[in-house]
């Protein structure tokens, strides 16, 4: 008799959750429907062999519902991080103010890996900067080490999101 592997919990803000959910709603329920409908136009028109609509929408339709699976699974396998009480340490949904070496400020969101965003600010916690940035508290120092080298960070201010 074989054991299920458990699957590993994903941890998420309620936050990131939440859109997450909203994003396999609108896939599910609206997407799929305007994916399905050009398919259905493309058949209408005949000879599918050479029918780049068809042929695109079909890929469309693939991509989508692999998207819509994995959002299924991460849903399912989801882990609401409860944030901290206090801001005297970093954990998973802070907002964190850090000044690089050079002087300059950068604010970031600690989120869970699926959540993460790099555009809009949110790194991962297992990210060498979340995962330096977790434990630590303001004016503590951090060192990441980077593709251009070792960068020095001081963090200046720990928020609730």
């Amino acid at each position: 008799m074989t054991k299920k592997k458990e699957k590993q919990k994903m941890q998420l803000t309620a936050h990131g959750l939440e859109e997450l959910k909203k994003e396999l709603d609108y896939r599910t329920n609206v997407r799929r429907k305007e994916i399905n409908e050009v398919i259905r136009s493309a058949v209408e028109q005949g000879d599918l062999s050479e029918n780049d609509e068809y042929s695109l929408a079909l890929e469309d339709s693939y991509a989508n519902n692999a998207r819509i699976e994995e959002l299924t699974d991460i849903i399912k396998n989801a882990e609401i991080v409860k944030g901290c009480n206090s801001t005297k340490s970093i954990c998973i949904g802070h907002k964190v103010t850090i000044k690089a070496g050079n002087g300059v400020d950068m604010t970031v969101q600690i989120v869970g890996d699926t959540e993460a965003n790099p555009s809009k600010k949110k790194i991962s916690s297992t990210s060498p900067m979340g995962s330096a940035l977790i434990g630590k508290s303001v004016n503590d120092e951090i060192e990441i080490k980077t593709p251009a080298g070792k960068r020095k960070y001081t963090i200046m201010k720990i928020e609730s999101s």
